[in-house]
This record gives C-alpha cells, structure tokens and sequence, in this order.
C-alpha cells in the first residue's frame, strides 16, 4: 500500500470576521496503514487595532481497519496583541 495525502484550506476576510476551514487526510505507512484525518474552523475577530481574539475547534480522527477508531476534539482560544507591524504577543 502507498502512502497518501490530501489538504483543502479555504478561508475568508468578511471584515468583521476572519473565517478559516480546513481539512488534512493521510495514510501512514509506519503506524499500520492508519488513515489519520484533522478537520477544524477557525474565527477570528479583530478586538481593536492591537488585538485580535481567535477560537478554532478542530478534530483529529484515527480510522484504522479495526472497528475501535480514536478521536480528539480541540477548543483554542487565543489573544494576538501587536506589538508592532512584525512583533506580536500570543
């Protein structure tokens, strides 16, 4: 069996809010053919001119040939404050 991969990642500037989707599916071949899949949306809403608030759910999912499959949800949240135009804290 070979190893595959595929990404899709689309998002968009609505002004008010950023809105960011994508999706990550691979075959590994060192963990048994495992198909491992990542999927996830993002928003991000500018607070202010220095700060930028973000929340993304994403997904991760193991789908092996056994009928027992792993899964993980994910909740971020985070705060980017400018500190300039190319220095920001996280």
């Amino acid at each position: 069996m070979q190893a595959s991969a595929a990404l899709a990642y689309a998002g968009y500037d609505f002004g008010a809010v950023k809105l960011t989707g994508y999706y990550n599916a691979e075959t590994a071949l060192f963990a048994g053919n495992e198909r491992v899949s990542l999927y996830g949306l993002k928003v991000a809403v500018p607070v202010n001119a220095d700060f930028m608030l973000t929340v993304a759910l994403s997904q991760a999912k193991n789908v092996s040939t056994s009928t027992t499959g792993d899964k993980a949800d994910f909740l971020t949240v985070k705060g980017i404050y400018s500190l300039s135009k190319r220095t920001a804290l996280y």
